[in-house]
């Protein structure tokens, strides 16, 4: 573990409780680092968890003073299978780490918090939308504003603007190796549209939401999967073709678990609904294994190059 000298002569005592902090009385410290101009008569975690933190006027990352001013609308966002960002409901601000998106097109509307079907947070912005490049630890541009007025969150992953309905959707990609091991090559989340945003209408929870829920449109009836790719649930949005499983799912009586819902699903008794893909976020990882072989073809083809002319030359 790593230490760190107190430049305090002061009796060092626990501060409210919160973890990795201390106080000698006037200065507070972090990790044993001190907080700058910290009034510790109102700091305070952003969250339960994360490292953001902020005072009736300062807000933090761990030790780090951050160039914003606490609005009283701080708050984490996440995806299940991404990182954390702070984020100003107020402003529109939003900070990985120390690390702040670009404040001239804020503000930024966030979509995908919480949601198990997204790798990335996508940043909505007038002049763009955006993502976190994980790999890259900057701010990266996947195309226009598509977006029609205001963006209302449905579930997690679903949501809609003035006109259309979109789902997020999230998978990996993988190159063998010459182990013949499946090696990761990127991670994507991509923004699809499904459907138009009229006559679409919640009937209930599943799993008091934590699976999923029930809709509605035309007739026919719909499951938003909140369970997502760690519980084997790859795709996100499903129509209900089987009248038993709709009437299971509509039931108070019945006790849904996980495994009921996969067993659904795979028995074909709810259908993927598919979309237009209108953004698509990506990582990179790696080069795939025909990268190494042109690769490799191509220094060859060179070094023959060079050969011949060398011989040339010696003529």
């Amino acid at each position: 573990y790593p230490y760190q000298k107190l430049d305090t002569e002061k009796t060092i005592k626990p501060f409210n409780s919160m973890i990795f902090f201390a106080t000698d009385g006037i200065q507070i410290y972090y990790k044993g680092k001190a907080l700058e101009n910290a009034d510790k008569e109102t700091l305070k975690a952003v969250s339960e968890t994360g490292e953001y933190f902020c005072d009736k006027t300062n807000v933090y990352y761990q030790n780090t003073l951050l160039p914003i001013k606490n609005t009283g609308a701080l708050s984490l966002v996440t995806v299940s299978q991404g990182e954390d960002f702070l984020y100003d409901r107020k402003n529109g601000e939003v900070f990985n780490g120390t690390y702040r998106l670009d404040e001239k097109s804020a503000p930024y509307e966030v979509i995908g918090n919480n949601s198990a079907h997204s790798y990335h947070l996508i940043f909505v912005a007038r002049d763009g939308v955006y993502f976190y490049n994980s790999k890259t630890k900057k701010q990266q541009r996947i195309g226009d504003n598509c977006f029609k007025g205001k963006i209302k969150h449905l579930s997690n992953t679903v949501f809609c603007d003035d006109e259309n309905m979109y789902f997020l959707n999230a998978f990996e990609t993988f190159t063998h190796t010459k182990s013949n091991r499946h090696k990761l090559y990127s991670r994507n989340t991509e923004v699809v549209c499904f459907d138009q945003k009229e006559g679409w209408k919640k009937i209930k929870d599943i799993g008091l939401g934590s699976f999923g829920s029930i809709w509605t449109k035309n007739g026919k009836y719909y499951y938003f999967d909140n369970l997502g790719n760690e519980q084997l649930v790859n795709d996100t949005v499903f129509e209900i073709t089987d009248n038993d499983v709709l009437t299971e799912l509509l039931s108070d009586v019945h006790q849904i678990n996980v495994d009921r819902m996969r067993e659904i699903i795979d028995q074909k008794k709810m259908q993927a609904l598919s979309g237009e893909v209108r953004l698509t976020a990506t990582v990179r990882y790696g080069l795939p294994r025909y990268s190494y072989l042109v690769f490799v073809i191509l220094v060859l083809v060179l070094g023959k190059c060079i050969r011949i002319y060398a011989r040339k030359r010696g003529e």
